[in-house]
């Protein structure tokens, strides 16, 4: 272990990062219900907070992983658990997949729209919204004359 000085078993450690890991990612939570803004969104504070921490303690990732390695474990089976349900939907999918196609290509693209703008600062929509397209026209049009 990296911290040699404060020596801790490896299944202490593996509860206290496993504790950390849940206790950041339950108070980013609670902070982003608050405070919705992207930057606190839990996928950016929870690392963060892990990230500072493994470095106040002088931590590597590799004792991070070893340690709290079990959640990431976790993650595959949860995968296979959504799987289910959709497989069982499948016809209800089938029968509508031009509308979930459509609603998957809108929200993707609307959706890096936003990230893009938030990214970059700027303040008119770009790309799929902008005023060569078919409904950015329609939107800019109603804009002018508000």
């Amino acid at each position: 272990m990296a911290n040699e000085v404060f020596s801790v078993e490896p299944l202490a450690q593996a509860a206290g990062w496993s504790l950390a890991t849940i206790a950041f990612y339950l108070l980013a939570k609670r902070v982003y219900g608050r405070w919705p803004h992207w930057w606190l969104m839990p996928l950016n504070v929870a690392p963060a907070l892990l990230l500072i921490t493994a470095l106040v303690l002088h931590e590597s990732y590799r004792d991070y992983i070893r340690a709290a390695g079990w959640l990431v474990a976790l993650l595959g089976p949860a995968t296979v658990a959504f799987a289910v349900p959709i497989y069982e939907q499948r016809a209800l999918i089938h029968s509508h997949w031009p509308l979930l196609l459509v609603g998957t290509v809108v929200g993707s693209t609307t959706g890096g729209q936003s990230t893009g703008r938030r990214w970059t600062g700027a303040p008119e929509p770009t790309a799929a919204f902008d005023q060569h397209s078919v409904r950015g026209r329609s939107l800019w049009r109603d804009r002018r004359h508000t």
